[in-house]
């Protein structure tokens, strides 16, 4: 059990790592009026500004309470809910054929590193599955051993 605990908390640190800089990504790109915020999103049709701003938030959002919640049941489904939302927009992201202007995932921050939108897109990808997967796994984990991890 000391060994899934340990794995556990590699696993929930990176998760919120991830949450954390996507979210001061979008955030700080709305802030610094970036010129991919003015832009259209392809998936939903609204401006990013507004998009990058409700999703940044959301994101911190999730942070905190993963951060501030003591029951690993609801950090789980907190990483996971967030997880399904990021790949369902992706694989809507994609039935559209975007090809534009960098990730709207990220904010102006692709423009400023050195890889290419391709590799943006294979990078942001793995990560949801990642974030999806482990919470997934580490769910089912959970809720099959509850008892084993009462306080």
């Amino acid at each position: 059990m000391f060994a899934f605990l340990r794995l556990f908390r590699v696993f929930f640190f990176t998760a919120i790592f991830i949450l954390w800089f996507t979210a001061i990504a979008k955030i700080g790109t709305v802030l610094t009026h970036a010129p991919v915020i003015k832009r259209v999103d392809p998936v939903l049709g609204i401006k990013n500004q507004y998009i990058m701003s409700v999703a940044g938030f959301a994101e911190l959002g999730a942070v905190l309470c993963c951060l501030l919640l003591k029951n690993y049941l609801y950090r789980f489904l907190i990483i996971n809910f967030i997880s399904i939302n990021i790949i369902f927009y992706r694989l809507l992201l994609i039935t559209t054929g975007f090809k534009g202007y960098g990730c709207p995932c990220l904010g102006a921050v692709p423009f400023y590193l050195p890889f290419t939108e391709q590799t943006w897109r294979y990078l942001l990808l793995s990560l949801a599955f990642y974030l999806f997967s482990g919470s997934t796994i580490f769910l089912i984990v959970f809720l099959k051993n509850a008892d084993a991890f009462k306080k």
